[in-house]
């Protein structure tokens, strides 16, 4: 038994671990009427209406929980609320924040009303937790001070303005709903509501509220290096005085579906400057109503673009060229950063607001739920493309370009999509078509400057210019339909409308005016009429030519361009076919054969004055004549041949008898030793002895051999 006892000993001697003393809980209810102060020795359960009166003050120091009494299981169960009419001090301590809470062990949005502040002013809440209420703090016609504070989960807003006289300062603050889920309900889960009144937030959050900020007519509002993240509208402002700097609106809405980082409604007067806008399922809207705010801006980029190139507001007689906007999604222009989620704008990728003459010139718009929209402005695109989005759930509500408020627009050698296209007024007009440009010439085809060139609608000039030194205008603007909204009539109708062009000069030209389909560019060339005959200028072979080749091919050379066909009929030659009929040098030259050339043949061809030229004048008629060359005479070899050998051996003879006898007289004149001893003996002998010369000494015969 002495081991019990050791037990029991041990028991005794050592204490058992400290447990602090229960907090008392004290109820509250009804009104307070005199200065309370309510310390962190205790809870306070709200257990009925409170007010604090006026002239009374309420202060709650560092670590105290306030409850509010909640009734789960009956709708009709009141939720409760705590009124200040007098003054707050609530003062808690980083640590020891004070706690305006739900007694519900398992709490939820709504458990109770609201902390409400009503006709006083200089109200100071610091490092305080309020969560769980319909309204989490609510001044009507008050003012507070309120510093390293959270909103938390709230049903209806976290801090409520709730007239023009309400003030509230909030500096290093949290107003998060939480949890928002896909459950979407109209007014609902603000981190922030000014109905009226002015409140600023510095260097606070809104996080994952259905609208971050919600402020109405009359009031306004200054955020200063403020977050608003992660909600469904990061900022909504209607008929606001609102100034927000140097503040990042990210991740607000769905990509694809909705939600917007900043919207301005009619009536928002806004100075943003330093904001980064991105990755928010619509970046930006501002509506036209708003449309001032743009002005009063600089230095916001949304999703990595400038606003200003978003938002055109009051600009004129600009031209902007080689822009890609696609969002920031992709990256394409070096000036933009990639990776960027969601939409830059509601409006449309590029919104003008009381803008003229604006010309886009191989502008890109892609990405973007919707590309253009028009307010009160005439603008021109030019070789240019709008790129269709994904169809999308917000898509089916808008069109790819969208015009109101009497705006005009042009659209020219431009990709986008025409069934994409609304037009809000009866007046409002996008007109479509194509380049055409004007070439003006001479009936023989050389350039004609200083001839000019209108496109038309109907009998209106549309676009003019005047052609240069080679004969050519520049590109002009021609229309080939447009889109409007036909009377007593929702959607926009597309016309095609009769376009045509006209060139004038003192000089007449063939088919002028004329229509002018415009479905892709064109050029028209204009050619002036011609009132002067054409003629033959030449002839081949030349008139009465003799000894022609068989088989020449005739030609014939024309003073300017001809009609073929006419020129066909119109040629003869003296009953003959002709083919092969070959025209060259711009139908100015003519060859052709004759069938069945003969040789020694005359030949007669005429071109009657049934031929034209291109403007129809007829040609002087052309008459002349060719000869063939001759056949050549045939002969026989054999006979020629025997009666040139006949006659050479005739002639031959000839030849040997007349040398003989010329032989014989020479030796008849000079005598013939041999004829003279056989027919007279020695005297001729003798005689022809007489007369020879004296024997030469032989010495003298040899000589040398030089002299030999």
């Amino acid at each position: 038994m002495r081991w019990w006892a050791f037990v029991v000993a041990l028991a005794v001697l050592i204490p058992l671990p400290w447990a602090p003393p229960a907090q008392a809980l004290v109820l509250v209810s009804g009104d307070i009427t005199v200065d309370t102060v309510w310390t962190p020795a205790e809870t306070y359960l709200i257990v009925n209406d409170t007010t604090v009166l006026p002239g009374v003050d309420l202060t709650v120091e560092a670590g105290t929980t306030v409850l509010f009494q909640t009734n789960h299981t009956s709708n009709d169960f009141p939720q409760l609320k705590l009124t200040v009419r007098g003054n707050l001090r609530v003062l808690g301590a980083p640590g020891l924040p004070v706690r305006f809470t739900s007694d519900h062990p398992d709490p939820t949005r709504g458990d109770w009303d609201s902390l409400r502040l009503v006709n006083t002013r200089d109200a100071v809440i610091e490092h305080a937790v309020i969560e769980y209420a319909l309204i989490g703090l609510l001044l009507d016609n008050a003012t507070a001070r309120i510093a390293n504070t959270s909103f938390l989960e709230s049903s209806i807003a976290g801090l409520e303005l709730f007239d023009a006289r309400s003030e509230a300062t909030v500096v290093d603050s949290l107003l998060s709903a939480k949890d928002v889920g896909a459950t979407f309900i109209p007014n609902q889960r603000q981190g922030a509501i000014v109905f009226q009144g002015t409140a600023t937030f510095r260097n606070s959050t809104f996080a994952e509220n259905l609208v971050g900020l919600f402020s109405l007519e009359g009031s306004t509002v200054v955020l200063e290096d403020t977050v608003i993240e992660n909600g469904w509208n990061g900022i909504t402002a209607v008929g606001t005085d609102l100034t927000l700097r140097d503040s990042v609106i990210r991740n607000n809405g769905v990509e694809g579906f909705g939600g917007v980082g900043i919207k301005l409604s009619t009536g928002t007067r806004a100075v943003m400057r330093g904001n980064v806008i991105e990755d928010n399922g619509f970046g930006l809207s501002i509506e036209y109503g708003a449309r001032a705010s743009v002005g009063l801006s600089s230095n916001n980029t949304v999703n990595g673009i400038p606003l200003e190139s978003i938002y055109y507001v009051g600009r004129s007689d600009e031209v902007v060229t080689g822009v890609v906007m696609d969002s920031g999604h992709s990256g394409v222009d070096p000036g933009h950063p990639s990776g960027y989620r969601g939409n830059a704008s509601f409006e449309g990728h590029l919104t003008l607001y009381d803008s003229r003459n604006l010309l886009f010139d191989r502008v890109t718009l892609r990405e973007n739920f919707q590309n253009l929209q028009a307010e009160n402005s005439t603008f021109t695109f030019v070789n240019s493309s709008l790129s269709d989005t994904p169809l999308n759930f917000a898509q089916r509500f808008s069109g790819d370009v969208v015009l109101g408020q009497v705006s005009t627009g042009q659209f020219f050698n431009v990709d986008f999509n025409r069934t994409a296209v609304t037009v809000n007024d009866d007046v409002s007009r996008l007109w479509v078509g194509n380049f055409v440009r004007g070439q003006a010439r001479t009936e023989t085809g050389d350039p004609l400057g200083n001839v000019t060139v209108a496109a038309k609608v109907g009998p209106t000039d549309y676009d003019t210019d005047t052609t240069d030194p080679a004969g050519r205008t520049r590109w002009l603007r021609g229309v080939h339909g447009y889109h409007a909204k036909v009377p007593s009539q929702s959607l926009t109708a597309y016309t095609a409308v009769g376009a045509g062009i006209e060139a004038r000069s003192s000089d007449v030209f063939l088919d002028n005016p004329r229509g002018l389909p415009l479905d892709v560019p064109r050029t028209e060339v204009f050619t002036r009429l011609d009132r002067t005959p054409p003629t033959a200028v030449a002839v081949f072979p030349p008139d009465r030519s003799l000894a022609v080749p068989v088989g020449s091919a005739v030609t014939l050379l024309f003073s300017e361009p001809m009609d073929p066909a006419s020129v066909a009929a119109a040629l003869a030659v003296d009953g003959e076919t002709v083919t092969n009929l070959t025209w060259r040098d711009g139908n100015r030259s003519l060859s052709f054969e004759i069938v069945g050339m003969e040789a020694g043949t005359t030949y007669i061809v005429s071109l009657s004055n049934e031929a034209r030229d291109v403007a129809g004048n007829r040609v002087t008629p052309v008459t002349f004549s060719f000869t063939t060359a001759a056949r050549a005479r045939g002969f026989e070899l054999l006979p020629v041949a025997l009666v040139a050998v006949t006659l050479l051996a005739v002639g031959l003879l000839i030849a040997a008898f007349s040398w003989s006898r010329r032989r014989d007289a020479a030796r008849e004149q000079e005598g013939d030793p041999r004829r003279g001893g056989e027919e007279d003996g020695g005297e001729d002998a003798d005689r022809d002895r007489g007369r020879r010369p004296d024997p030469v000494a032989r010495d003298e015969v040899d000589g040398d051999e030089k002299d030999d």
